[in-house]
């Protein structure tokens, strides 16, 4: 079961070892991570699927420390640099757009000939079925997606 990153990072707060957690993201860990009470050592590290099928990471958060060191792939597809490209200037100027892309998703809309329930939309960490998870998977990246063009 995929819990939800609120329920991960509470747990582990701790121990703030680097560790990479996957997660669905919701609107309730954005607001949290983004607190000023919030964790202050805490980086978040966002890693998109694009749809050439290689990953793109980028902070969503940083801590106050360091940071942590990545180097993203560089062989993106066209299609992937205009979601990278985009990503970037919402990164250095409005991070609220941001979560606007990557959790307030309608997907409801797209359920239609699909397995999915409203409840698997609502709740996807309880999906049992791998198939179901892919295909909900699925339909939030290229939700995600359609926002960055």
């Amino acid at each position: 079961m995929i819990n939800t990153a609120h329920e991960i990072i509470s747990e582990q707060a701790e121990h703030l070892m680097p560790k990479e957690y996957e997660y669905v993201y919701e609107t309730l860990n954005f607001n949290w991570m983004h607190r000023a009470d919030t964790i202050p050592d805490l980086e978040v590290i966002y890693s998109l699927e694009l749809p050439s099928g290689a990953e793109y990471r980028f902070v969503l958060k940083n801590g106050k420390g360091e940071g942590l060191r990545f180097k993203n792939d560089d062989s993106f597809s066209e299609e992937d640099l205009k979601i990278i490209k985009e990503i970037e200037v919402i990164l250095a100027g409005d991070i609220e757009r941001l979560k606007t892309c990557v959790t307030e998703l309608n997907l409801s809309k797209n359920i239609e000939n699909t397995t999915l329930t409203k409840k698997d939309i609502d709740r996807p960490y309880e999906i049992q079925s791998l198939d179901d998870y892919r295909m909900y998977h699925n339909l939030r990246l290229r939700e995600i997606w359609s926002h960055f063009f």
